[in-house]
């Protein structure tokens, strides 16, 4: 696969050092992409794709919540993530500044079900929003929206 062979044999020849292979010599199999497609784009978007489906996979319900949290906190946010179960449309909250006290306030709500998010989703989301100071809204879904 790959011309396997033919490259264990070059290393062979080469006192076993490996050289870069440039990515028009990679071939991937993949129904999406043909050998003339290899494109540093098409590259990016399988990718994307990938990393997509395993969100989709590995992080449903509170586990998405979790990683949207660990992100807001990469980023440099402190959060602070509701109780599972009922939480009134707030999931997590997420503030800058050394106590996360400062500006931009985040008000977070995770959909992780195969449901689309509808308008009523929307305003309950703003509500919240309103309801906990907070100058932005984030809605994080894996279904879309309608």
């Amino acid at each position: 696969r790959n011309d396997a062979e033919k490259r264990v044999r070059a290393m062979a020849a080469n006192n076993w050092r490996s050289h870069p292979i440039a990515p028009t010599e990679v071939s991937v199999e993949s129904d999406s992409l043909t050998e003339s497609d290899n494109t540093p784009s098409d590259y990016e978007q399988l990718s994307i794709d990938d990393i997509a489906s395993i969100i989709e996979r590995r992080f449903r319900g509170y586990e998405l919540e979790r990683l949207i949290e660990a992100i807001l906190q990469a980023k440099g946010y402190h959060t602070y993530r509701g109780p599972e179960g009922a939480d009134k449309g707030v999931d997590i909250l997420a503030a800058s500044g050394p106590l996360g006290l400062e500006s931009p306030r985040i008000c977070v709500q995770v959909k992780s079900t195969d449901a689309q998010v509808d308008r009523p989703t929307m305003d309950q989301l703003v509500g919240t929003m309103q309801n906990v100071g907070a100058e932005y809204g984030l809605l994080v879904s894996l279904s879309g929206s309608r």
